[in-house]
């Protein structure tokens, strides 16, 4: 197994000065190929320019600390994500240098992403249907409504659960109310019929 965590060091122009053993296992460079590298040599060009402003942000702070997500490219063209913390130590006359602590994070980012490409699905599904739909948090506040939903109640802010069905009659109103506030607290499903004056008018 490759290491999680490695740390090297850089000079003001980020080309690596030094790196401990676990930095080649962990991109399959050697360290003499790291040596003669910048780090944005191996950054995917798309956080070049995430990378080329924490950097800068950090050399404006002597004694600061920077820490980013970044995607590097391994030597067999496989792509890793790290998370770099850079520790401005360049006006200590006792190192001279950037100390970058270096964390793998890829099996995170790569979960994330997978929840992230989950969710857009869900949003997509949910767009087609005839039906709308809407989520309410713990506290009543709307968190996702399909298109559909704008359809049925008409224009309008529909922030929170109030405001959604402000159009129905007040005795349903406040049953369906009364059942989300349980399905919130228990998840207790609750099948309602309740009148809805029209977007256009009674």
């Amino acid at each position: 197994l490759r290491p999680r965590f490695a740390s090297a060091h850089k000079d003001v122009l980020a080309v690596l000065t030094a790196v401990d053993a676990a930095l080649p296992q962990m991109l399959g460079w050697s360290e003499a190929e790291l040596l003669a590298m910048r780090s944005v040599d191996m950054l995917d060009p798309a956080d070049h320019a995430t990378a080329i402003d924490s950097w800068l942000s950090m050399l404006a702070e002597p004694g600061s600390t920077r820490r980013t997500r970044l995607r590097y490219r391994r030597k067999d063209g496989s792509w890793v994500w790290f998370e770099v913390t850079n520790h401005n130590r360049l006006d200590d006359p006792d190192h001279r240098d950037v100390l970058a602590e270096i964390i793998d994070v890829t099996g995170e980012m790569t979960a994330h992403q997978a929840l992230r490409d989950r969710e857009q699905l869900l949003r997509r599904v949910t767009d087609s249907l005839p039906a709308g739909i809407v989520q309410f948090d713990g506290r009543e506040k709307v968190i996702y409504r399909n298109e559909r939903l704008h359809t049925i109640l008409g224009p309008g802010p529909k922030t929170d659960l109030g405001k959604t069905f402000a159009a129905l009659d007040s005795a349903d109103r406040r049953q369906l109310r009364a059942a989300v506030r349980v399905a919130l607290r228990a998840g207790t499903d609750t099948d309602l019929e309740v009148r809805l004056a029209a977007p256009d008018g009674p």
